[in-house]
Order: structure tokens, then sequence, then C-alpha cells
């Protein structure tokens, strides 16, 4: 299932809760006027469902809104060089940070040069190496970083 067809299907859901609730509020009108404890219990329990189910569908709905972010990110980067890069960025970002925590994480130059430019990520402390014309190794951080 692709991801509009998910909101679609998670904006139907939402739209039967809002119906559901509505006429469990006219319901309970109607029911202030009879004196059966065990309909008004259930009610009310349906009621709290419902409302459970709204709030379970509003976060579902955030977390798709997410990945639909997400997915959109990763349309725009290439992976060049063994690192990310994003059309119209000169600077490139952070394989590890992006693979592992999906975030968007500038590299800095640390030494630029046609030979060996090394580029080195301020949050998860790796370095690389941004040479064309070779394979991408990932080199331990050197002792003399303070960060």
């Amino acid at each position: 299932m692709d991801l509009s067809t998910i909101l679609t299907t998670a904006s139907a859901a939402y739209a039967q809760i809002e119906t559901g609730l509505r006429l469990i509020g006219e319901m309970r009108k109607i029911t202030d006027s009879i004196d059966d404890a065990n309909l008004k219990l259930t009610i009310a329990e349906l009621m709290n469902s419902l409302v459970e189910s709204k709030s379970q569908n509003v976060a579902l709905k955030a977390e798709l809104l997410e990945l639909q972010q997400q997915v959109a990110v990763e349309k725009e980067l290439l992976f060049k060089k063994g690192v990310y890069w994003r059309q119209e960025e000169p600077v490139p970002f952070c394989p590890v940070c992006w693979d592992e925590r999906k975030r968007l994480i500038h590299l800095v130059t640390d030494h630029e040069s046609s030979f060996d430019p090394r580029h080195h990520c301020n949050v998860c402390k790796n370095v690389f190496r941004v040479n064309p014309d070779a394979p991408t190794p990932k080199l331990p951080a050197p002792d003399h970083w303070d960060y």
C-alpha cells in the first residue's frame, strides 16, 4: 500500500470516528432521561473507546506525515563518494547520521585538497574522505579534535 492510500484510509477512519463521537453525544442526551445505569455505563465506555481511537488516529497521521517527509528527503539525496549529497548543495551530509538516525547533518571540511579532501561530522565524530576516484573509507576521528 502506498503512502497516499494510507493517508486516505486514515482520513476516512478519522471521519468515521468523528461521526461515532457525534452520535454517541446524541445518544447520551437521549439516555439522560433514562434511568438505566448499565446503558449509561456502556455508552460511556463506548465514548471512551472512540476518543482513544481518535487519539491513536491523530498519532498515526503524525507518524505518516513524518514518514512522507522522510521519503521526500530520501528522493532528493544521492549517495556518491561515500557521503550523501542533495541537489544544488555543495556540502555533503553525514552517511552515519542519516543511515542510523535519519538526521541530515552537514559535514565540515577539514582539509581542502583535491588529492585528499576530508570531512568530519560534528555529531557522530566520524571522518570521511570524499575523493571522487577512490572508495570512501570511514576513518576514526583524530584525538586532537575537541568536541
